[in-house]
């Protein structure tokens, strides 16, 4: 870029001001990605409020939304999928407990297949029984709803779903809330200081305005100042 003949305070303001107009759009989109990321947190935050201020509502509507899959288990992929993701990851079998998979037909205990008064085994206790050699038995689970509930736990997870989140929600709350504050906290100062440098974009551009009016009527040329490059003039 060449600069604006004799005048350097009006080629290092029009430098200043190139410098801070890409600076403000990287900073916009550093802010929309920072939001992105508050705007999950917020939402699992606002998850558990609501889970921990109505409890038992919340305990009762995740019970009946996972009784109606558990119903729909095999023919529905994507529930499939979430529960068994749910019930590895949280230690847990069913919504309420191991007993909800009663209400899936193939897991029913007066089905005449080999599920029968079974779970799924992604409801099979993995730390007390260990995959040989990472190949997972899927049959894991048949059949283990004969017994009783003591006995099964070194079998199956016996704790439900929907009690091993609320729990997880509970425990981790302290956290979201940190996370969301401290991701807040600076995007509200990043703010600011974009307010504070918008601000002084607006006041150099209206100063080189005033200059250019002042000069237009004068002999500028007489002070040492030269006129602007195109590509300058063109952003003013």
């Amino acid at each position: 870029m060449a600069c604006c003949g004799g005048c350097d305070c009006k080629c290092n303001e029009y430098l200043t001001y190139q410098v801070v107009k890409y600076l403000l759009i990287i900073a916009s989109i550093f802010f929309w990605f920072i939001g992105l990321m508050i705007t999950g947190l917020l939402l699992q935050l606002i998850v558990g409020l609501v889970a921990f201020a109505f409890k038992d509502q919340a305990k009762n509507f995740i019970n009946e939304q996972v009784s109606k899959g558990v119903k729909s288990y095999f023919a529905d992929l994507d529930f499939k999928n979430t529960m068994d993701w749910v019930q590895e990851r949280f230690y847990c079998c069913g919504g309420a407990d191991y007993e909800d998979w009663e209400k899936n037909d193939y897991f029913r205990c007066a089905s005449p297949g080999p599920a029968s008064c079974g779970v799924p085994h992604t409801c099979c206790d993995r730390r007390a029984n260990p995959t040989a050699g990472g190949v997972v038995n899927t049959q894991c689970g048949y059949g283990v709803r004969v017994y009783e509930r003591l006995e099964l736990v070194d079998i199956v997870y016996i704790r439900g779903c929907t009690d091993a989140v609320l729990i997880w929600f509970e425990d981790n709350f302290d956290i979201f809330a940190g996370l969301c504050i401290g991701l807040l906290l600076p995007q509200i100062l990043g703010i600011v200081f974009a307010g504070v440098h918008i601000r002084n974009v607006t006041n150099i551009v209206e100063e080189e305005r005033n200059k250019r009016r002042y000069f237009d009527r004068t002999d500028g040329s007489a002070y040492g100042f030269q006129p602007l490059p195109p590509e300058a003039e063109s952003t003013l």
